[in-house]
């Protein structure tokens, strides 16, 4: 049964990441935290995003921004040992509360944003690098603080796109090599990632078929709701 569990939700985290290209984290870790320890949650939807990552970026791979992204994934490394570290020696109510009061901060902020243009420095790119780095590290959820950054610096498109997807490919393979070197990737999370890896990719491939068809901005105010949901049932 939670095999079965587990398949399901990835599946249907990896559809609507392939609907809206975001979201696959959010949306899967708090939901398998009820089915299992959130400690093995975590890695094993970091394996499931680097495949993802993987297919979006060989899909996008002609807009891809590596000379963009580099600085905010250096400083990206930085953050994501500290962030391993409360992983690793958090106790699991703790992780669950931190993780769904982010959330919760996240979704009310997509939902009512404003238009907001700002001429950053570049410099600020290390201090969103840092904190990206911190909850990739802690919760596998590091896009945030970048999405928002870019959007504010007023990129959009396909170079939006492809900057983010740069990032996070570069943020994902050391975030997973940074796992498995400190014993968070366990045999029981490479278990969990074999059963679900193929319906997370088969879930995102369909979802992405149907991209263009669906209104997107009504899309993601679904997606920010059913997040904001996710956080308050791991925070209360």
């Amino acid at each position: 049964m939670t095999y079965i569990a587990i398949a399901t939700v990835t599946f249907i985290a990896g559809f609507i990441q392939g609907l809206s290209g975001f979201g696959f984290g959010m949306i899967a870790i708090p939901v398998l935290a009820f089915v299992i320890s959130i400690k093995t949650a975590i890695p094993m939807a970091a394996m499931c995003g680097f495949v993802l990552l993987a297919i979006v970026a060989y899909q996008l791979r002609d807009d891809l921004d590596f000379k963009y992204a580099i600085p905010i994934f250096i400083s990206s490394i930085i953050g994501i040992p500290f962030g391993i570290w409360f992983l690793k020696y958090g106790d699991d109510w703790l992780l669950k509360l931190a993780l769904g009061i982010f959330l919760i901060i996240f979704s009310f902020y997509s939902m009512f944003k404003n238009e907001i243009r700002l001429n950053l420095p570049e410099r600020f790119s290390y201090a969103v690098g840092f904190l990206s780095g911190l909850l990739s590290g802690a919760f596998s959820t590091g896009g945030p603080p970048v999405i928002v950054y870019l959007a504010v610096k007023g990129f959009e498109g396909l170079r939006f796109k492809g900057v983010l997807t740069s990032y996070f490919l570069l943020n994902s393979l050391v975030m997973n090599i940074a796992f498995a070197c400190t014993g968070v990737i366990t045999h029981e999370v490479i278990g969990y990632f074999a059963i679900c890896a193929p319906f997370v990719a088969v879930g995102s491939y369909i979802g992405a078929r149907y991209y263009h068809s669906l209104d997107q901005a009504l899309f993601k105010k679904i997606v920010y709701a059913m997040i904001l949901i996710a956080g308050v049932l791991l925070a209360v």
